[in-house]
């Protein structure tokens, strides 16, 4: 498969126009008529919009506060790049502005995430806040052991049924719910919806591991989070169907018999995720998503179909487990 490719780098997150022009299987089988397609499309990805940015304050702060130092209070109208802040609404509209004037000639959109706040790979320190009680739940993971999983389960049943408060080490002082994450999710879909005809242009999102509740967090099987991203993007007339329901990735068809795009769920596969056991258990959520992968590309080879695997992050850039 070849591709034409332009970067075009838009502050703190990236889009990438290309060209998709596929050669089919056929080519290796000369009893065989081909025909090239051609099809092109847009990759946008890490939005992390923050609609706490303040606009002259301290990037040290994340740019959510002023420093009593003047000279700190540095960040900028679109942002402050450089820095560990994330993307003001100022620059998520203006760069949406930029792609609904000039990146509208396209047939389908990937979008491998991240609509919410970034939040630190090294984040260990938890704060829970139970609303209507004078609860806060202050805890430190040290690392992925066992034992751990099952009490973070049962914080984060709690945490996620109620809608607790939460923070992270990133920033204890900017508390977050999971009604905040939704809402960034509904914010980025509406901005898509405004800048791109999508009656006429394909959107494959993906979700990536600060796209859930709790940074690297997220359990198998059917969850509230999962239900309303189905809810969210139901607009898009993804195939998300059960193993979406029950895992958060799906296959979606760009040109049927030619092109298929599997989403999958990386986040099943990070050691930070301490809801999961490793790949190398039978039955694990990753050992499942890797069985579907296979069987998914085992399907595309013997009806000779191109398919394109998105993820929200290349396995060599992150923690993953040893046994992928």
């Amino acid at each position: 498969m070849l591709a034409k490719i332009l970067f075009i780098p838009i502050a703190l997150f990236t889009l990438l126009g290309q060209t998709a022009i596929a050669r089919p299987y056929c080519d290796r089988d000369r009893t065989h008529r081909c025909h090239h397609w051609e099809e092109k499309f847009l990759h946008v990805t890490d939005i992390h919009v923050d609609t706490t940015y303040l606009e002259g304050s301290d990037p040290k702060q994340l740019c959510h506060r002023v420093s009593d130092l003047a000279s700190n209070n540095t960040t900028g109208v679109y942002g402050a790049l450089g820095t560990d802040c994330d993307s003001p609404i100022s620059l998520v509209e203006s760069s949406f502005g930029f792609m609904r004037k000039h990146l509208q000639n396209i047939d389908f959109i990937i979008y491998t995430g991240t609509s919410n706040l970034w939040k630190s790979l090294s984040c260990t320190h938890y704060r829970i806040e139970i609303p209507a009680t004078d609860i806060v739940i202050d805890f430190t993971i040290v690392q992925a052991i066992q034992p751990v999983i099952g009490q973070m389960e049962q914080i984060l049943i709690v945490a996620l049924t109620n809608n607790v408060r939460y923070s992270q080490d990133r920033d204890v002082v900017v508390l977050r719910t999971s009604t905040d994450v939704l809402s960034d999710h509904k914010m980025i879909v509406d901005y898509f919806h405004k800048n791109f005809d999508m009656k006429h242009i394909k959107f494959i999102p993906t979700l990536g591991n600060n796209d859930v509740y709790l940074h690297d967090q997220i359990a198998f099987g059917p969850q509230s989070l999962l239900t309303n991203l189905t809810k969210l993007w139901a607009p898009f007339n993804l195939d998300l169907g059960e193993t979406f329901a029950n895992s958060g990735y799906f296959t979606q068809d760009i040109l049927p018999g030619k092109l298929q795009v599997i989403s999958m769920n990386t986040v099943y596969f990070y050691s930070k995720n301490l809801l999961v056991s490793d790949c190398d258990e039978a039955g694990s959520a990753g050992d499942v998503q890797l069985q579907w992968i296979w069987a998914n590309l085992q399907k595309a080879r013997h009806s000779r179909y191109n398919v394109y695997l998105m993820q929200a992050k290349l396995y060599s850039t992150l923690p993953v487990t040893k046994h992928i």
